[in-house]
């Protein structure tokens, strides 16, 4: 036999994981937007050789340097940067 549903709890409960989403969901919209502008940076850093300032040999010294315990992805998207990708170049 089912328990008795709480109605205040569930309505309680249900409102608080919609919060909880649409915080989520505002987060991964602002983190795609900071990726974007970390992009643009990091191409930035390369068409100008910025990298020279801190000594290093090449952009590739300095992504390693600088970013050696960020994800594969971001390291992939300077990469992609790089090359000219046509995401990157706006």
């Amino acid at each position: 036999m089912p328990t008795k549903l709480n109605q205040k709890r569930a309505l309680f409960v249900l409102g608080k994981i919609d919060e909880i989403l649409a915080w989520v969901s505002r987060k991964e919209a602002e983190k795609d937007t900071r990726f974007v502008e970390f992009g643009r940076y990091l191409c930035e850093v390369r068409a100008g050789q910025y990298w020279r300032r801190k000594d290093l040999k090449s952009f590739d010294d300095f992504l390693e340097r600088r970013f050696l315990r960020l994800p594969y992805t971001l390291l992939r998207m300077s990469k992609e940067c790089a090359l000219g990708s046509p995401a990157h170049q706006q």
